[in-house]
């Protein structure tokens, strides 16, 4: 009986852990995204790879924090104005 109690504990534990450790490194990876991409180039490349794996808000948020840089980016404004065509 205690075994299988020891393992309900320890699988729980296991999840908490993995869910810590993912949410910290994608918050530290996005943070780092966003603070290393720097030209539009860049910042359109990274966007492209959050799109493939399906996370189109981090794309967005990516896009906005370009357009924040280069306003008068034709391609920034391009790219989001796609992602905002598929999001409807």
């Amino acid at each position: 009986m205690n075994s299988v109690f020891e393992y309900i504990i320890a699988g729980a534990l296991v999840t908490v852990v993995l869910f810590l450790t993912y949410g910290f490194a994608n918050r530290m990876s996005r943070g780092r995204v966003v603070r290393d991409f720097r030209r539009p180039d860049e910042i359109l490349t990274a966007v492209d790879i959050y799109v493939k794996y399906d996370r189109k808000r981090a794309a967005r948020e990516l896009l906005e924090t370009g357009l924040e840089r280069y306003p008068n980016d034709e391609s920034l404004r391009a790219r989001a104005a796609e992602l905002d065509a598929d999001a409807s």
